[in-house]
């Protein structure tokens, strides 16, 4: 089962869908760029193994080695 959402719920049940975040200029005081990376699931339906993947996974790259 692929492309799957990742969802919380928080207050008043509102729900949220997981994601990763990364900044583009993670040394600013303010503004530091952040970017929403959501995850996505692919569940094995034989065994129910999860794996997560990010769409836009080059630009979570790029910004990580900002670190």
């Amino acid at each position: 089962m692929n492309n799957l959402s990742v969802v919380d719920k928080g207050d008043a049940g509102a729900k949220h869908e997981l994601a990763i975040e990364s900044f583009s200029n993670p040394d600013a005081l303010l503004f530091k760029g952040t970017k929403r990376h959501p995850l996505k699931a692919t569940v094995c339906g034989a065994c129910g193994n999860v794996n997560f993947s990010v769409e836009n996974y080059k630009e979570l790259w790029v910004n990580y080695q900002k670190k």
